[in-house]
């Protein structure tokens, strides 16, 4: 299996860096300092989100008319489509930090299968694929939102623990079902902010797209 992130496009490869000989290529102690930083500021970023009732009352006709306006990357239909249609031994996680799950199912089945007789449920119904994210309390249950959040994934190091997680249970049904000896599966992670560094450096391979330049510098 491969954990694939979501905004998939056609990337370029960074040229490759030489360390100096027995220098790391960066210090531990203060990378986990700024994750843990940024983190706590991802984080103090949904209250005020939260106490401001923005959210209250958005429905589920609300959310439709929202992602008819939302652009995903150039190359992600294809991508993602061709995961799905060609590599049925990969498995897809979408992690994000977003404020509604359902609104990334919505989008994502509108854009994924615009022409297919396939229904939302057939998409995200299985193990396969699937989407991690905060909720809109109420949205999905009631069908209107109360403006409070369920904090599902609420920042970088919180994404990395949720990639980790998600790769490890993986493993663990792969080696229930089949010959245990079968080597563990590999993780790929694909990110294009700084919110996604954390993963980036837990997975097997981490992919860098998009035009941040700080993350590219970090």
């Amino acid at each position: 299996h491969a954990f694939m992130h979501a905004n998939l496009t056609p990337f370029e490869i960074a040229p490759q860096t030489t360390a100096i000989k027995d220098q790391p290529l960066f210090l531990e102690a203060e990378l986990n300092k700024f994750l843990s930083d940024y983190s706590s500021f991802e984080e103090s970023m949904l209250q005020p989100l939260e106490d401001s009732l923005v959210l209250k009352g958005l429905t589920d006709e609300a959310i439709l008319q929202l992602i008819e306006h939302i652009q995903l990357k150039p190359g992600a239909v294809e991508a993602v489509n061709f995961l799905l249609d060609e590599l049925p031994h990969v498995s897809l996680r979408v992690i994000s930090l977003n404020w509604s799950s359902h609104m990334i199912q919505r989008l994502l089945a509108a854009r994924l299968r615009p022409n297919r007789n396939e229904q939302e449920s057939d998409l995200f119904g299985g193990d396969r694929f699937t989407v991690h994210a905060n909720e809109l309390q109420g949205l999905t249950d009631n069908g209107i939102s109360t403006g409070w959040i369920d904090k599902k994934v609420t920042g970088p190091l919180h994404k990395a623990t949720v990639f980790h997680d998600l790769h490890s249970k993986s493993n663990t049904s792969s080696n229930s079902c089949c010959n245990s000896s079968v080597a563990a599966a590999s993780s790929v992670f694909i990110g294009d902010s700084l919110g996604d560094l954390a993963a980036l450096l837990a997975a097997d391979l981490g992919i860098v797209i998009g035009h941040s330049s700080t993350l590219r510098r970090v």
